[in-house]
């Protein structure tokens, strides 16, 4: 019994320490992207880290390189929640085959085109060093978002097809947050 209770000690300790480890390989991982990205400058940082940390969720370094990038100030509310909403929410036909979108102006169609280059870049960036925490941007609320925002009533409105109505009223609220922290 002893010998079983010293092994299964050893296993224990063996397991912590490759534990520690994984952290500490997954931590050095995650400040060199933040250092690559411009987020951080050796321990401390960035004004853009700094805005950074101010906004809470998966996606938040993209929302705040489109912020220093200052394109998101051309854009009207509605355009702004429109773009915004395809960072802050979770796509649920993410396996589905989709046609292509027209989405609701060509300043919203240019806004997905600028975050997938963000979020392309960012995500090369976490590959390269083994990580995966981005979140794909989604387009399955931004015309729901955009109509809201434009003074649709909410009982005039459609979810998305193949979306609960609370799913969308999640993604409004997911969205509400962002911006309120932005």
């Amino acid at each position: 019994e002893r010998r079983a209770l010293q092994a299964q000690l050893a296993a224990s300790e063996h397991d912590a320490e490759r534990s520690q480890g994984e952290y500490r390989r997954r931590m050095a991982a995650l400040r060199a992207i933040l250092e690559d990205l411009g987020f951080l400058k050796g321990a401390v940082p960035t004004e853009k880290g700094l805005l950074a940390s101010r906004i809470y969720g998966e996606n938040s370094l993209i929302i705040t390189e489109a912020i220093t990038d200052g394109w998101l100030a051309e854009l009207t509310p509605a355009e702004l929640a429109a773009s915004v909403v395809m960072v802050t929410a979770e796509d649920r036909n993410r396996d589905r085959p989709q046609a292509r979108r027209r989405l609701p102006t060509s300043a919203v169609a240019l806004a997905q085109k600028r975050l997938r280059v963000i979020y392309y870049r960012f995500s090369a960036r976490e590959r390269d060093r083994g990580e995966n925490n981005f979140r794909p941007l989604s387009s399955d609320y931004v015309d729901f978002v955009y109509d809201w925002c434009s003074g649709l009533p909410l009982p005039a409105m459609q979810p998305p097809p193949g979306v609960d109505l609370g799913d969308a009223v999640k993604a409004v609220k997911g969205l509400y947050s962002a911006l309120r922290q932005i």
